[in-house]
C-alpha cells in the first residue's frame, strides 16, 4: 500500500517483525567480523618478548694504525620486543648467522672502553633492520681496548737442527714486524734482542755437495707473542760443516691390536698372513745422530711395531700396507735416517 507523499520504505520496521530481526542479525554479523579481524591483527602484531642468547663480536676495520686488543667475543643474553613477524624474522636471521651479532667499533679512539651493551647492539645493522627493541641485557657493560700499532725492524734467524753449518746468509736479513703497544711491552720484558725465526729445518739428510739455497717460511711470533710481518718467506743459503753419523740396527717388529680382540677370540678365527715371500719380522733400519748417541743406543731400546684396527677384521680379501712405527728413548737425540719400513698383510679366516 502506498500513501500519498511517502514511500513504504520510509516507515519504521515493526519491532520483532521478520524485517526487524533480519536487520539485527545483519548488524551483529558485521560487528563480529570486524571484532574478529581486530583480534587476528592484534595477535599477529603483538607478541610477548623473546629471550635470545647470542655471541656479540666486535670488529674494527684494518687501517694499519690501530687494532682491537684482547677479548673480542662475548656471550650475551637479552630479551627483544616487537611484532610477532619481526621477532620471527630476527630469530631466523640469528640461526642463519650462527647466533652471532657483529658490531663495528672502528670509530672508537685509542683508549680503554667500557660500553653499555645496549649501545653496542643499537649500532648493529641486524638489530636495526629487524625493528626489534632490545632490553634486559646481560652483561650490561663490555670492556674492550683499542691500541695503536707499532712497527719495528727485526732481524731474521735461521732455525735448524741435526747439522753444523757455516756461511749462513739470509735475504732479507731483517723484516718489519707490526704489533700493538702492549704486545711490544711484553716482548721487551721477555728479551733485549727480539728476532723472527724461520720454520725449523731438519738437516739430517742434507748432502754437503747439494746446493744450499732454499726458501723458508717465517714464523710470525716473537717470544710467544704473535706479530704481523711484511713478508712470509726469506731466502737462506749455507754450507754444511759436518753431518751426523749413521748406524744400522736390526729390529724386530711387533704388532699392537685392540684390547677387545683377546676377549672376543679374534685370533681363534683369523690369522695374519704376510705378503712377503720371506715373512720375517726383523728389519734393518738406519739411524742418524752423533757418534756418542749412536753408541749409547741399543737395539732393545728401539720400539718398532704396526698397529692393527677393528677395520682390518672386515678386510679379509685385500692386502693392507702399513708403515712400521719406530720410537726411540725420550732422552735420545737420534732419528731415522731413511723412511721406516712398511709391511703388507691381511687377516684371513682360519680353516676349521
Amino acid at each position: 500500500m502506498v500513501h500519498q507523499g511517502r514511500h513504504y520504505d520510509d516507515f519504521e520496521v515493526a519491532r520483532y517483525s521478520r524485517e526487524w530481526w533480519t536487520q539485527v542479525l545483519r548488524n551483529v554479523f558485521w560487528v563480529g567480523v570486524v571484532t574478529l579481524m581486530i583480534w587476528v591483527y592484534a595477535d599477529l602484531e603483538i607478541s610477548e618478548p623473546r629471550e635470545f642468547t647470542v655471541t656479540l663480536k666486535l670488529t674494527r676495520k684494518v687501517d694499519g694504525e690501530t687494532t682491537l686488543v684482547g677479548q673480542r667475543e662475548w656471550s650475551t643474553t637479552f630479551s627483544a620486543k616487537g611484532s610477532r613477524r619481526d621477532l620471527t624474522r630476527f630469530e631466523r636471521w640469528l640461526v642463519d648467522n650462527e647466533d652471532t651479532i657483529e658490531v663495528d667499533v672502528t670509530d672508537y679512539p685509542v683508549a680503554e672502553h667500557d660500553e653499555p651493551v645496549s649501545q653496542l647492539l643499537a649500532r648493529s645493522p641486524a638489530v636495526l633492520r629487524h625493528n626489534v627493541e632490545v632490553q634486559a641485557i646481560t652483561p650490561k657493560q663490555l670492556p674492550f681496548r683499542v691500541e695503536a700499532l707499532e712497527s719495528r725492524s727485526v732481524p731474521v734467524q735461521f732455525d735448524y737442527i741435526n747439522a753444523t753449518i757455516q756461511n749462513i746468509e739470509v735475504e732479507p736479513g731483517e723484516v718489519t714486524a707490526v704489533a700493538s703497544t702492549s704486545a711490544w711491552v711484553r716482548i721487551d720484558e721477555a728479551t733485549d734482542a727480539p728476532v723472527i725465526r724461520t720454520r725449523q729445518e731438519d738437516l739430517t739428510l742434507v748432502d754437503p755437495d747439494d746446493n744450499r739455497s732454499r726458501t723458508i717460511p717465517l714464523i710470525p711470533i716473537i717470544e710467544e707473542v704473535p706479530v704481523m710481518l711484511d713478508r712470509g718467506v726469506v731466502s737462506v743459503s749455507f754450507e754444511v760443516k759436518n753431518q751426523p753419523e749413521t748406524k744400522t740396527f736390526e729390529v724386530t717388529v711387533t704388532r699392537n691390536e685392540p684390547p677387545n680382540w683377546d676377549a672376543e677370540g679374534v685370533w681363534s678365527t683369523l690369522k695374519l698372513v704376510r705378503r712377503e715371500a720371506d715373512p720375517t719380522w726383523t728389519y734393518t733400519i738406519t739411524v742418524a745422530g752423533t757418534n756418542r748417541d749412536l753408541q749409547r743406543l741399543q737395539p732393545e731400546d728401539i720400539r718398532a711395531f704396526i698397529t692393527l684396527t677393528d677395520a682390518d677384521r672386515t678386510n679379509t680379501e685385500q692386502w693392507i700396507k702399513r708403515d712400521v712405527m719406530v720410537y726411540f728413548p725420550p732422552d735420545s737425540k737420534v732419528r731415522l735416517a731413511d723412511r721406516a719400513p712398511s709391511i703388507e698383510f691381511k687377516l684371513t679366516p682360519r680353516q676349521p
